[in-house]
């Protein structure tokens, strides 16, 4: 397990490294990948997340943001706020939005997974992690991504766990 899990991270890596130009968000893309190897992990083994491993990159993205928007001038979304007269325009971190649209949007699907199934149908490190990815990508690319990627990765490896007897239809996968 420890090659697959030195292997897989080597290579997002290096991958980070040749698709990123800007040393901040090559930091940001590390500390996601290496969060997200350890939140697979300990997820899979144990069934919780640590607040830990989904804030860490959440944090990181955002002070990064806002660093990029004091000191380099970097475009942000503008949230339109009702101000007697006119609406005022301000300034927003991306990584703030997509922290915000990440984590209610997993919120919001857990709540009905929860009344639909009268139990627990998603852990709040579950809406952590969504809000650490929409930070890190950003409120735009965060649904398409997160959603996509978990139905089909996680019903691929339920198919896979069902076909081989070691999860039922009514297990946690």
């Amino acid at each position: 397990r420890y090659f697959v899990v030195e292997l897989i991270t080597g290579t997002l890596f290096v991958l980070a490294g040749l698709r990123s130009s800007n040393p901040l968000d090559l930091a940001t893309s590390l500390v996601l990948i290496s969060c997200l190897i350890a939140i697979f992990y300990i997820d899979y083994d144990h069934f919780i997340i640590p607040d830990e491993l989904s804030l860490t990159p959440a944090a990181v993205a955002v002070s990064v943001d806002f660093l990029k928007l004091v000191y380099f001038h970097a475009p942000a979304a503008h949230l339109l706020l009702p101000w007697p007269g006119k609406a005022l325009q301000v300034p927003v971190p991306t990584s703030l939005l997509g922290l915000i649209v990440g984590s209610g949007a997993l919120f919001v699907v857990g709540w009905m997974g929860t009344r639909m199934f009268h139990k627990e149908s998603m852990g709040g490190g579950d809406v952590k992690l969504a809000g650490a990815v929409g930070a890190c990508l950003g409120f735009q690319w965060h649904l398409l991504t997160f959603f996509l990627l978990s139905v089909i990765l996680g019903a691929f490896v339920g198919i896979i766990l069902i076909g081989l007897k070691k999860k039922s239809g009514k297990d946690y996968i």
